[in-house]
């Protein structure tokens, strides 16, 4: 999953249209950050803003780049802090794949023409989409796959462990692979199909026991043994993992 949070770099690397291009600034923590550099006539005073291909700054025409740095460094905080939260939406490693089931899956990105979509073929997914669209497709995708993987796996093991549940969601959680709440609803991350099968099943058996064991006592993990008893080299490679 180390992968994952690399969401489409290899794409947004690359330099948009403008006639500044990219550079690279030292800012107050002493790293270097790659940011377009943009003049505008309407610009009255320095403004930025952080999307997914970086930071983008834009100066008034006459403005002296020159002090640029000391506005950088003054608001350096404020850049690490955003380029960090796009960081965390990342799903592509730099090998241009993406992990699926345990495996790696090629990623080709192809130019719409008048389609956007995506094309499965084998082990390979080909988007037609403009690099700006590529996470929104690739985060469909993914939770189209869930629906379609996860939710009848996870009737099958609570049917055959007998613990019905009342409702089953995909989700995007930021911080779980999937929980179960007091109702009686089990919530899945839709990053799961990203995982191993036996992780998989491993997860969908933990949360499934949470419906007879809201805790995570003796009890519940011996009814988690009964069905996967390799739980704790699970639960110690996604702890690693994840």
């Amino acid at each position: 999953m180390a992968g994952l949070r690399k969401f489409l770099a290899l794409y947004f690397s690359r330099d948009i249209d403008n006639p500044e291009g990219r550079t690279m600034r030292n800012i107050a923590s002493g790293t270097k950050i790659p940011y377009v550099l943009r003049r505008s006539n309407r610009a009255r005073h320095i403004w930025m803003y952080v999307r997914s291909h970086g930071l983008t700054v834009t100066i008034p025409r006459g403005y002296h780049t020159e002090n640029l740095s000391s506005f950088l460094n003054a608001h350096a905080d404020w850049i690490q802090r955003n380029l960090d939260r796009f960081s965390s939406k990342s799903q592509l490693n730099l090998e241009g794949t993406v992990p699926f089931l345990g495996g790696e899956w090629k990623l080709s990105v192809m130019s719409p023409n008048g389609h956007r979509g995506i094309r499965h073929e084998g082990d390979e997914l080909v988007l037609y989409a403009e690099a700006k669209d590529v996470p929104e497709l690739l985060e469909k995708w993914y939770r189209a796959q869930a629906r379609r993987l996860l939710l009848p796996r996870a009737e099958r093991i609570s049917r055959e462990m007998n613990l019905p549940y009342n409702a089953i969601f995909i989700r995007g959680q930021r911080t779980r692979w999937a929980s179960c709440s007091h109702l009686k609803n089990l919530s899945l991350n839709w990053k799961l199909v990203a995982l191993p099968e036996p992780a998989i099943d491993y997860v969908l058996t933990h949360e499934i026991a949470h419906l007879k064991e809201m805790n995570h006592s003796v009890r519940l993990w011996t009814i988690v043994a009964q069905r996967c008893s390799d739980w704790r080299e699970h639960r110690k490679w996604l702890r690693k993992t994840g």
